[in-house]
């Protein structure tokens, strides 16, 4: 689900999307995070969001592992 798309439907859909039985990989673009300073415009997940979503995952499923992709070191916002 992209930012919009989440915040529209919530956590609900999208713990229809996965297995009701077996643990979750969870995977994190750096895309989808809001930018530091970004403004209304940016409709990226703060880092609430974020935490929320992944506090509510695991009260249901197991979460077997996490990654974070797509930071770049040298990007000036990071």
């Amino acid at each position: 689900l992209d930012p919009l798309a989440f915040r529209a439907r919530g956590v609900e859909a999208l713990l229809a999307l996965l297995p009701p039985a077996l643990p979750v990989y969870v995977g994190i673009d750096a895309s989808i995070l809001r930018q530091p300073g970004g403004g209304d415009e940016d409709d990226g997940l703060d880092y609430g969001e974020i935490r929320d979503v992944l506090w509510d995952l695991g009260a249901c499923r197991r979460i077997a592992g996490l990654d974070l992709v797509g930071l770049v070191p040298t990007h000036p916002a990071w």
